[in-house]
């Protein structure tokens, strides 16, 4: 796209450095978007700043051209925010989600994927105890799917409670609910913790499933986790599962 005098002379009037048009060639490629689409000036000029990349740029832009309200901009337009940050921002309120709920999940301290869990969630109108459990930034995208899947699956908030805790991978997370679901918890319950690895954990699983009850002595070989006396899953296993 070749951008036009009249757009870089614009962009000058707001920073000296777009005379570098080659320099800055995305940059002015989204102030000539907002030109061309006739969106105000000051406007404009309140994202033609160096706390923004031109990513950023261009999704506030996208903001301001769906007609956001003023609250609505100020929390999109948060420099803290990267612009995958802001388009599940921009996505909560296309998808009708207001200030409040899209606030919950607009937190800096949570990435663009935890923010998509937490309001994929809202716009399927879970409820507000199981919303307070998923936000918490010590769970991973991963294992807040988990928690919601819960949900889809017709799992009870105190069900879900016993599973979505930070200490449980996300594949543990998932096989303790799948249990649940099977109605299988009650036999499964005393293997629901977090030193049995996600392998072992699988493996028990299916033992109880199939009725191959007398397998799980096999699996849980070392006297110290059938006591439950943990020997810790690795932390870098842990980082991998979540």
């Amino acid at each position: 796209m070749k951008i036009n005098k009249e757009t870089i002379e614009f962009a000058k009037t707001l920073n000296d450095k777009y005379k570098d048009s080659i320099l800055y060639e995305k940059e002015l490629q989204i102030i000539q978007w907002a030109l061309d689409s006739n969106l105000d000036k000051e406007k404009i000029a309140s994202f033609v700043k160096d706390e923004y990349d031109f990513a950023q740029m261009n999704q506030i832009r996208e903001g301001y051209m769906s007609n956001l309200s003023e609250d609505k901009m100020e929390i999109l337009m948060n420099p803290k925010f990267n612009n995958q940050h802001m388009y599940q921002i921009f996505d909560g309120f296309k998808k009708r989600l207001s200030v409040e709920n899209v606030k919950r999940y607009a937190k800096p301290e949570f990435n663009f994927e935890q923010m998509r869990e937490i309001k994929l969630s809202l716009i399927k109108r879970h409820s507000k105890e199981i919303i307070e459990i998923m936000s918490n930034s010590k769970f991973s995208s991963n294992q807040m799917y988990q928690i919601r899947q819960g949900i889809e699956y017709n799992l009870k908030p105190e069900q879900i409670k016993k599973y979505a805790k930070p200490e449980f991978s996300s594949r543990q997370m998932y096989i303790i609910r799948q249990t649940m679901i099977d109605k299988l918890f009650d036999k499964f319950e005393p293997y629901a913790k977090p030193e049995i690895s996600s392998e072992k954990m699988d493996k028990i699983y299916t033992a109880i499933l199939y009725r191959r009850y007398s397998e799980i002595d096999k699996i849980m070989e070392k006297k110290e986790e059938k006591k439950q006396v943990s020997k810790k899953v690795s932390k870098k296993e842990k980082e991998l599962e979540r």
